[in-house]
């Protein structure tokens, strides 16, 4: 990629540098004969890094996935125009459960029990809290490592089981309107 450099020091500036280099080393491999290529999980405004990729090798198409429509982390997919087929981005999602009358549980205690485990987290995506458990989207190969070490959660034990990724539903958005009176409708007021 000619641009590569530019992009890369347009990224530094706001300390997704690194992030943009591997993302262009993807868009490359793909561009030299691979069908495509899928980077780890990102977070949303990694979209955006791979969109000004996409601008600049107008023969490859961006295809990002999180595991569910709406989701906020989700894995990035440089494919070749000329490619029709299925990509696999490698993702799966895992129940957990517990005996919730214990303790409730939160989504920062299950996100500090992983980063405990030293699991990075560009190795898994969202992590969707239910009533009794949470669902967690991970990488593929990530799980039989989860299924063996992640038994507990704040000294509460867990379950894991793999679910299919169609059971899980798409995102709600939260919307809070707020009606308040103002003195004058300009914005400088």
């Amino acid at each position: 990629m000619k641009n590569r450099d530019r992009i890369i020091r347009y990224y530094q500036g706001t300390d997704n540098g690194e992030l943009a280099a591997r993302l262009i080393d993807l868009a490359d491999s793909t561009a030299k004969g691979r069908p495509y290529a899928v980077s780890e999980f990102v977070s949303p405004g990694a979209v955006q890094i791979g969109e000004t990729i996409q601008a600049h090798v107008p023969s490859l198409v961006l295809k990002t996935f999180g595991g569910y429509e709406g989701a906020e982390r989700v894995k990035l997919a440089f494919v070749s125009a000329d490619y029709d087929g299925p990509v696999d981005f490698g993702i799966i999602a895992c129940r957990l459960s517990w005996d919730d009358r214990y303790r409730l549980l939160g989504h920062r205690d299950v996100l500090g029990s992983l980063m405990s485990l030293g699991v990075g987290r560009e190795r898994f995506g969202d992590i969707i809290m239910q009533d009794a458990g949470a669902v967690l989207l991970a990488d593929t190969k990530l799980v039989p490592y989860l299924q063996q070490n992640f038994t507990k959660i704040a000294m509460v034990s867990i379950a894991i089981e793999e679910m299919p990724l169609w059971d899980i539903a798409p995102r709600q958005e939260k919307v809070k309107e707020i009606k308040t009176t103002v003195a004058s409708l300009r914005l400088d007021a």
